[in-house]
């Protein structure tokens, strides 16, 4: 009995002290430094993805800006030959507000379309690393900023609405210049500067009220989705404070590099939210103004007139 003990504890004392040396050289092959080559190997891969992007990111915006501006000189085309077969020359104020703003719009949102369309993806990556960091709190982190999503739209579609109110009174004020500009010489010779400057005032303190409104929809907007990405982090790691789950410099350090990394999509999205709703509304007024009434063509009114003519001589 005695010998069989003392086999059982030399076998135990055997078992550990291999364990303790398969410990310690797992530890030694952690700590012994990789080769230079590796390190050279792994920076030059970070350069030339640096470079890719840059200039792949210039060739995509090159292409995009050349985009917008074939669209917005195509609709300035459209836009300017159904001024000239307009059957009421009211709307020419209009139509130069359409041309110098509802087609600008194209430009200035046309660059991020792709980037909106890639936000997506990139949020769908940032939740699966969140997941494989901090498991199921992962996910909740991710669809918090997507609960404040329908804010988002709401605000969007007031913007819409303002904007539309700020077009109209724009086409007010930019009418009134234009008869002012047309019959500057009646007003000269009547004196009435005072009363033309006073109209073109009241307009344009109009005009500002409302371009006022979308300025402060607009800040909010932008504002709530900048805000998010760090509101999601101070949440994240009380939530894995309240629950125990154990917080490590790794943890730490992944979960806080990917919020702020979703900042990025996430304000890209506010922007597009805002350039969707003035699209709607610049398509809009293009497109009512494009399917107006037109002036009949000197043909026809010839023709008309012979007509009339024809069967009036017929009746004498």
């Amino acid at each position: 009995h005695s010998s069989s003990t003392t086999t059982t504890t030399t076998t135990t004392t055997t078992t550990s002290s291999s364990s303790s040396i398969n410990d310690n050289h797992h530890q030694q092959q952690q700590q012994q430094p990789q080769p230079i080559s590796t390190g050279i190997a792994l920076a030059s891969m970070i350069l030339c993805s640096a470079v890719l992007v840059s200039f792949t990111s210039n060739i995509q915006s090159l292409m995009l800006s050349q985009l917008g501006i074939t669209i917005r000189h195509s609709l300035q085309s459209l836009i300017f030959d159904k001024s000239l077969r307009k059957a009421s020359v009211s709307d020419v104020g209009k139509a130069v507000n359409m041309i110098s703003t509802d087609t600008q719009i194209f430009i200035e949102s046309i660059g991020m379309l792709n980037t909106a369309l890639s936000a997506p993806v990139l949020i769908i990556i940032a939740a699966g690393i969140l997941f494989k960091t901090i498991g199921w709190l992962g996910l909740v982190c991710v669809s918090l900023p997507f609960a404040i999503l329908p804010v988002s739209v709401f605000i969007a579609r007031k913007m819409a609405s303002t904007t539309r109110v700020f077009q109209s009174r724009t086409d007010v004020r930019v009418r009134l210049m234009n008869e002012l500009m047309h019959g500057i010489r009646i007003v000269k010779s009547f004196a009435w500067e005072r009363p033309f400057v006073q109209r073109i005032l009241e307009a344009r303190s109009k005009e500002l009220e409302v371009q006022k409104k979308i300025g402060i929809l607009r800040t909010i907007n932008v504002g709530i989705m900048i805000s998010t990405p760090p509101t999601v982090l101070f949440l994240t790691f009380a939530i894995q404070f309240i629950i125990g789950m154990p917080v490590t410099p790794g943890n730490v350090f992944t979960t806080f590099s990917v919020l702020t990394f979703m900042r990025q999509p996430f304000f890209i999205l506010g922007q597009a939210v805002n350039f969707i709703s003035q699209w709607g509304v610049s398509i809009s007024r293009i497109s009512d103004f494009l399917q107006s009434s037109e002036l009949k063509s000197v043909s026809s009114l010839l023709s008309s007139t012979s007509t009339s003519t024809t069967s009036s001589s017929t009746y004498s």
